[in-house]
């Protein structure tokens, strides 16, 4: 679970740090791409999707949306 958390606090914040000024928060602006992204699997992942979910949507997935 660690792991999992860190990669996605890594490549969420860079994105929301990126978009934080749009949306006004790093925290904010990651719970927000994730939501707009994939509403479904958001509140799904906080959960506790797989690994496998995680890196790839936060990762490739939001990278280049």
């Amino acid at each position: 679970m660690k792991g999992v958390q860190t990669c996605g606090n890594v490549t969420g914040g860079g994105v929301a740090t990126a978009r934080k000024r749009g949306v006004g928060g790093e925290r904010d602006g990651f719970t927000g791409i994730s939501l707009a992204q994939v509403p479904r699997e958001g509140p799904d992942r906080q959960m506790g999707l797989p690994p496998v979910v995680l890196p790839g949507v936060v990762g490739p997935g939001a990278a280049p949306y």
